[in-house]
């Protein structure tokens, strides 16, 4: 089994005024949306992009590049990325299956930074998908500002709790929660799985983890008694301003929280900010990517991990490629950096 995923029924996703051809579109469970793309779609796209400029040298031909890729993308795979978009009561998480690859993807980086891949398959692929949901974007703090981030684990790193450990469990956490600019949507491609298939990324719906919790829990979590540590990863160890766990009204609450570095400052907001966990862990799902599958995962909605591995190096390590999007960049205008799509 490729993926291990908690799956429930499949009700109807409330749509509002979307067009007609989108409104009986079902996802498969409130927790994680699936789709696939086609054999005819996943053939388009690999010859599409098999002569695609590299994303690290020409961003804003990448970019163009990815939007002229979305025709070959199937109606019935664009209808459900669309309603996961589009659908405040839309799932947290959602996997795209069969999606294609480089012919030659060369020796797993063994760094995390870029590859010797001689194609951009994936990076085109992981591209055109990310921008149906907004822009893409990097830090210059995190993995020397690259576009597309190379994720394998790093030998002597392996009790890291970044996206370069292994032996130790990475915690939920919202991705770069310690920022007001952070990514609205994550996007994690498989490109190759670890050798055990122990190395699971882990997923989260907060607002189903909300509905385990009293509500004086809730409330506690709502007010500004917690502090987020900057991300290992950025190079640096600076808290967040005073902050709360949970905002946005209860049938559609937005999470910010990373459990590898999260101070609650009242004994009642740690003792909330504990049972927020263990609620969490109760509704966990779990996904062994394996090559060609894709996660995306809405970053206001859920949390997500990784479990503990016992890694391999070397040319056949795990590996995974990261981007991250924003609905709009405007936001982050006072951050821009040298580069297009390049913050602070």
């Amino acid at each position: 089994m490729s993926l291990a995923v908690n799956h429930a029924s499949a009700p109807k996703l409330r749509l509002g005024t979307a067009p007609e051809a989108l409104r009986d579109v079902s996802l498969p469970t409130p927790v994680c949306g699936e789709a696939a793309a086609s054999p005819e779609a996943r053939d388009r796209l690999r010859q599409e992009a098999s002569a695609f400029p590299s994303p690290y040298e020409d961003f804003l031909r990448y970019s163009v590049g990815c939007r002229r890729l979305m025709p070959s993308l199937s109606d019935q795979l664009l209808h459900a990325l669309t309603l996961f978009r589009i659908d405040p009561d839309a799932p947290g998480a959602m996997v795209v299956r069969g999606l294609p690859l480089d012919d030659d993807l060369g020796p797993t980086p063994a760094d995390g930074g870029r590859s010797q891949k001689t194609t951009f398959v994936s990076e085109a692929v992981l591209g055109s998908i990310a921008q149906l949901f907004g822009d893409i974007y990097s830090y210059a703090t995190e993995k020397k500002g690259e576009i597309i981030h190379n994720i394998v684990p790093v030998a002597n790193r392996e009790h890291k709790r970044s996206n370069e450990g292994s032996l130790a469990d990475f915690s939920f956490h919202t991705e770069n929660a310690y920022f007001d600019f952070r990514p609205d949507y994550l996007l994690l491609f498989g490109l190759r799985a670890d050798e055990g298939g122990k190395a699971a990324t882990t997923a989260a719906y907060a607002k189903s983890a909300l509905e385990l919790l009293s509500g004086p829990v809730v409330e506690t979590l709502r007010r500004p008694l917690f502090r987020i540590a900057a991300p290992e990863s950025h190079g640096h160890r600076v808290w967040s301003k005073r902050t709360p766990i949970i905002s946005g009204n209860g049938q559609h609450p937005e999470v910010r929280v990373n459990f590898n570095g999260t101070i609650g400052l009242t004994p009642a907001a740690a003792a909330a900010l504990k049972e927020f966990e263990d609620a969490l862990e109760a509704v966990t799902m779990k996904f062994v990517l394996q090559p060609g599958e894709l996660l995306i995962i809405d970053n206001r909605k859920a949390v997500h991990g990784r479990t503990a591995f016992t890694p391999t190096f070397g040319p056949k390590a795990r590996w995974l490629q990261r981007t991250y999007v924003r609905s709009t960049l405007w936001h982050g205008r006072e951050r821009l950096c040298e580069r297009l799509n390049l913050f602070s």
